[in-house]
């Protein structure tokens, strides 16, 4: 293959993200913190390490890419930007009444939620809003 001295978009985007601070980056790093949860129990007002309520989970699945919310669900999502549900990426925050997860594509969303008892990947239900945390 012989170099031509021209960069594509694919390209640069990979050559910037090396130091891992691409949005695509930061996505992996919110999503792979809550899957490394998966299956701890729920406990209301749990911030880990070994049980989570569902606001516990978010603020420290952010914390891991540098960003603190607030405690409760309500107040993350009222600190971030809301997005339409069309514009929604892996790694947004998403808000029901008294409820948070984290978007995970495909229509998934990681949470603890007292119904399971437990933090897991499940199917969106109902009508979320989406909030861009980063």
């Amino acid at each position: 293959m012989a170099a031509d001295g021209v960069v594509g978009p694919k390209t640069w985007a990979a050559l910037l993200s090396i130091d891992g601070s691409s949005r695509d980056a930061k996505a992996r790093t919110v999503i792979n913190f809550a899957a490394a949860q998966k299956g701890k129990k729920y406990v209301w007002g749990a911030e880990g390490p070994s049980t989570f309520d569902c606001s516990g989970l978010t603020l420290r699945a952010y914390q891991q890419i540098g960003i603190t919310l607030p405690r409760t669900s309500a107040n993350q999502a009222a600190a971030v930007k809301k997005v339409a549900a069309a514009d929604r990426l892996i790694g947004d925050l998403m808000h029901w009444p008294g409820h948070v997860g984290i978007y995970a594509g495909n229509g998934k969303v990681w949470n603890a939620s007292r119904s399971r008892g437990e933090v897991a990947l499940v199917n969106v239900w109902g009508s979320p809003t989406y909030h861009r945390v980063f």
